[in-house]
This record gives C-alpha cells, sequence and structure tokens, in this order.
C-alpha cells in the first residue's frame, strides 16, 4: 500500500518535471527475463507472460504520458520460434488477447488513440492471426497517439536478408537508401533510448539499423515483469541527464 502511494506521488510529481527535459522521441525495450521470473517465483510460465503483459501496459502508458512519441517492442524474435511448442502458444495467445482488446475497444496496451505497426516476417503465423493483426494495422492508422511497433517473428539478420532478395538485380547509385527501403523496419525512426531487462548485455539482432551515435542504451538486472512506472521515470530521467551532458560536452 506505502509503495502504491508512492508510485502515485512519484507519477504525479515526475511527469511535469520530465515534459520539461529532452524526451527521447522512439524508445525500444528487449522484454528479457520472463522465463527466469517464472522459475525464481516458483509459479507457471503462463502467469509470467501475463505479467509481463502487464508491466507492458504500464510501460506504455508511462511513455504516453510523458511525451516519448515512438516505443518498439521486441514481442517474439525469429529465434523465438525454436523454442517449446508450449511457450510459442502462450506468446501467440496473449498475441490475440490484445487483438482483441484493441478489436473492442480504442485502447492500444491501456493507450488511447495510438498506432500499432507490425514488424517482421509473419511466414509461420496462422493465417487468421494476420488478418487480425492487418485489420488492427488498419483501423488505428490514422491515430495521431503514441506509435507501438511490435516486432514479432523479426530479426535485423532475417531483414537484411529479404531486403536483399528484394535488391537482386537492381543497379543503381542510390543502393543504401534503396535497400533501407526495403527493410521490414524503414518506417521506424532512430531509437534514442534502448532499454533492455534480465541483466544480459546483447542487442540480440534487435532494430540494429535504427541505433545511431545519439542512442542512449539501457542495460539492468531486473526481469521484464519486475518493471514498474518508477523504473521507467528513472530511466528517462538518466536518458535526459546523459542526452544534456552531451549538449553541454560538445
Amino acid at each position: 500500500m506505502i509503495y502504491n502511494l508512492l508510485k502515485s506521488i512519484t507519477s504525479y510529481i515526475a511527469v511535469p518535471i520530465i515534459k520539461q527535459g529532452p524526451v527521447p522521441h522512439h524508445t525500444a525495450f528487449i522484454m528479457d527475463g520472463n522465463r527466469r521470473y517464472a522459475s525464481v517465483q516458483k509459479i507457471p510460465l503462463e502467469h509470467a507472460y501475463n505479467k509481463a503483459l502487464h508491466t507492458l501496459k504500464k510501460v506504455c502508458s508511462v511513455c504516453h504520458a510523458v511525451g516519448v512519441k515512438e516505443v518498439s517492442i521486441y514481442a517474439f524474435s525469429t529465434r523465438n520460434y525454436r523454442r517449446d511448442l508450449h511457450e510459442i502458444r502462450l506468446v501467440m495467445h496473449l498475441l490475440a488477447d490484445v487483438l482483441t482488446e484493441i478489436e473492442n475497444t480504442n485502447t492500444v496496451l491501456s493507450c488511447t488513440a495510438c498506432r500499432v505497426r507490425f514488424v517482421g516476417s509473419m511466414d509461420g503465423m496462422d493465417e487468421e492471426v494476420k488478418v487480425r493483426m492487418q485489420k488492427v494495422v488498419t483501423k488505428t492508422r490514422n491515430n495521431k497517439g503514441l506509435v507501438i511497433n511490435v516486432c514479432i517473428g523479426y530479426s535485423f539478420r532475417e531483414e537484411c536478408d529479404n531486403a536483399r532478395l528484394m535488391l537482386e538485380g537492381v543497379d543503381t547509385v542510390e543502393k543504401r537508401l534503396v535497400f533501407e527501403s526495403c527493410l521490414r523496419s524503414a518506417a521506424l525512426s532512430p531509437i534514442d533510448l534502448y532499454i533492455r531487462t534480465g541483466c544480459v548485455w546483447r542487442l540480440s539482432d534487435f532494430l540494429i539499423w535504427q541505433i545511431g551515435s545519439g542512442t542512449v542504451f539501457e542495460f539492468f538486472s531486473l526481469m521484464w515483469p519486475e518493471v514498474d512506472e518508477l523504473v521507467i521515470y528513472f530511466l528517462i530521467l538518466k536518458y535526459q541527464a546523459c542526452t544534456t551532458y552531451r549538449l553541454l560536452i560538445f
């Protein structure tokens, strides 16, 4: 109860303060640690994934509140298809729940007027799910709120291979620009804040093209289901401190 009160007070204070500084336009999340969280807490993996979805809703709500314009989440990589079939079904079931929420309401992960984009290869996915995903993209296309990029069936290596195949036979001096336009993630803006949970220091082939000299990286030990609003406020404030320091130096 005291912790919830602290979160409410912090939210009331933090949001207007954060809005006064440089807010990351595009924040990317690698939501790692769900299986380890289930193991440590001795709970079924399904419960851990449900809590992970709850965390994602809180994170998107905070990003929306402070003025982040674009959020990318690594929902499911191409390598994840090698995992246990039960785990794959759990992830797809959560995706179906999110799609149902968007179809029945005007909210996306607890945020209103958001735009949803799916990034990645849809090969191997159920045809009905693919149709529903396209309907959600169409339904939210003209929304002006937070843009949420759901990277599913995605890896940078796969999108590069796909772009290379599309460019076979193309002869142009602007090949780099053409290559970029062929990437599945071509519409995504450069990443300002790149966050990975789970105490793992690697990028896991996630949106490498969008990383630039101005990207601030945050790798920390909390597992994704353990993340709450206070963590996101802290990381954005830390981003602002890093950005301000760079401006003072350069």
